[in-house]
C-alpha cells in the first residue's frame, strides 16, 4: 500500500487492494458460520449489523467479502441445491474482482494513514480512530449508492479488527447501527468480541467461527498450493509442528510461511526432540540466534520505523513462545504419568523459558540467552524421554 503523497496527503489506498471475493461455498471449515449465513438469505431478512467473531485468521474477512460479494449483486439468486449464490459472470462480481466496486468499503487502521489531517497520518496504528470511522463509515453511509440495483444491499461496510475501535469510535459508530440508512449492511470482524461495547454487540447478529480442523487445514494447503511450493513439510515432521504452530488457523500458518517459520520450526522440533531423547544438540544454540538474526534483518528492511535490535527482541519471544508450545504439549502428555519426574521436568523447561524472556527484557545478548536456555534443557531432556 503506497504512503500518501505530500502533495495529496489526503490520497486513497487502492481499492483494488481488496481481495477478490469468493464465493460463500468455497469457504472453507467454517460450516456454523456458513449455516447461520445461508439460513438469513434464504429468508430474505437481512440484518443489517454483523459480528463476525473468532480466532485470527480462520476466514473471518474471507465470509465478509464473500457475502458482501452476494448481498450487492443482484442476480444471487437460489441454486439447485437451493443456496443463495450471484452469477459469477455478472457485472458487479466483475467489477468487484477489479476491486473497483464503489459501494463496498473495507476499513482497516491503515487507513489512518491516508487521512487528510496530517496528526491522524503520524499517529500509530494502534486503533482504529474515530476520524476514520467518520470519514470511511458515517459519510459514505448517508450518501446514495453509485451503483444502482436491486442487490439485498445497496453498501456494505467490512470493518477489519474491529476490536480496536476506541471508545469514541464505537460510540460514533453505534448511531449508526441504531438508525441504519436503508440497504446498508456493517460486519464487523473481530478475535476479541469483549472489548466492543455491549451496545453495539446487542445491535448485531453474531456469526461464530472456531479453528479449522486437520482435515479442513488439509483441504485449504492443497487449495493454496503450498505443498508444491516446498513451503510446508520436509524431514522430522516439520509439517505436523507447523500445523500445530497454526493451530487451526490459515492466516497463522500464512503469516509462519511468509516469516520463514517453516525452517524455524523445522530446526527447533529436531533439536528439542533430540533433548527429550537425552542427547545434546551442540549447535542449537546457535543455529537459533542465526534464525532470529536473520528474520530481524528482513523485518527491519520491509519496516523502516522498526529497529533491528526491536525486530530482534521480537523473533525471540516468537522463538521461544514456539519452545514453551512444545513443553506446554509435553506436560499435556505427561501430566497423568506415573513418573513425577517427567512432570517436573516439563514444568521446569518452562519455567526456563520464562527465565529466558526476562533475560531478553533485560536486553541480554540473544545468543547467550539461548545458549543459557538450551542448556537449562538438557536435564529436562533426559527427564522427561519417551519411556524414562
Amino acid at each position: 500500500m503506497p504512503a500518501p503523497s505530500k502533495d495529496n496527503p489526503s490520497d486513497r489506498p487502492p481499492t483494488a487492494a481488496t481481495p477478490v471475493p469468493i464465493g460463500l461455498d468455497e469457504v472453507i471449515g467454517q460450516d456454523h458460520a456458513l449455516k447461520v449465513i445461508g439460513e438469513s438469505l434464504a429468508s430474505g431478512r437481512i440484518h443489517h449489523a454483523w459480528i463476525f467473531a473468532g480466532p485470527e485468521g480462520v476466514g473471518k474477512f474471507t465470509t465478509a467479502l464473500a457475502l458482501a460479494a452476494c448481498l450487492l449483486d443482484p442476480t444471487s439468486r437460489p441454486d439447485l441445491s437451493g443456496r443463495i449464490r450471484p452469477d459469477s459472470e455478472s457485472p458487479v462480481q466483475r467489477l468487484l474482482a477489479s476491486g473497483l466496486h464503489p459501494d463496498l468499503h473495507v476499513v482497516t487502521k491503515e487507513l489512518a494513514r491516508y487521512h487528510p489531517d496530517p496528526k491522524i497520518r503520524q499517529r500509530k496504528l494502534t486503533s482504529i480512530p474515530v476520524e476514520v470511522i467518520r470519514l470511511h463509515v458515517i459519510e459514505p453511509a448517508t450518501v446514495a449508492p453509485s451503483v444502482a440495483s436491486g442487490a439485498m444491499a445497496h453498501k456494505v461496510f467490512i470493518i477489519d479488527e474491529a476490536h480496536l475501535l476506541g471508545l469514541a469510535a464505537q460510540n460514533t459508530l453505534l448511531k449508526t447501527l441504531e438508525e441504519p440508512p436503508i440497504g446498508t449492511v456493517v460486519i464487523l470482524i473481530t478475535a476479541s468480541e469483549d472489548l466492543l461495547l455491549a451496545t453495539i454487540r446487542s445491535r448485531c447478529q453474531r456469526v461464530a467461527f472456531f479453528p479449522l480442523d486437520a482435515a479442513a487445514m488439509d483441504r485449504w494447503i492443497d487449495r493454496a498450493g503450498i505443498e508444491s511450493g516446498g513451503g510446508i513439510g520436509g524431514e522430522l515432521g516439520g509439517r505436523a509442528r507447523l500445523l500445530e504452530v497454526a493451530g487451526g488457523s490459515p492466516g497463522v500458518l500464512r503469516e509462519a510461511l511468509d516469516a520463514g517459520l517453516d525452517q524455524w520450526v523445522s530446526t527447533l522440533g529436531a533439536g528439542l526432540d533430540r533433548i527429550d531423547a537425552g542427547a545434546y544438540p551442540v549447535s542449537l544454540a546457535a543455529d537459533l540466534a542465526s534464525l532470529i538474526d536473520e528474520h530481524a534483518t528482513r523485518q527491519a528492511a520491509r519496516s523502516p520505523q522498526t529497529s533491528k535490535e526491536m525486530a530482534k527482541k521480537q523473533a525471540a519471544r516468537t522463538m521461544l513462545g514456539l519452545v514453551a508450545d512444545h513443553y506446554r504439549r509435553r506436560l499435556h502428555d505427561v501430566a497423568r504419568s506415573d513418573n513425577p519426574d517427567r512432570v517436573h521436568g516439563a514444568l521446569a523447561a518452562i519455567e526456563a523459558v520464562a527465565r529466558a524472556e526476562r533475560l531478553i527484557g533485560n536486553n541480554v545478548q540473544i545468543g547467550f540467552v539461548f545458549e543459557d536456555l538450551i542448556s537449562s534443557l538438557q536435564p529436562v531432556g533426559v527427564r522427561i524421554a519417551p519411556g524414562s
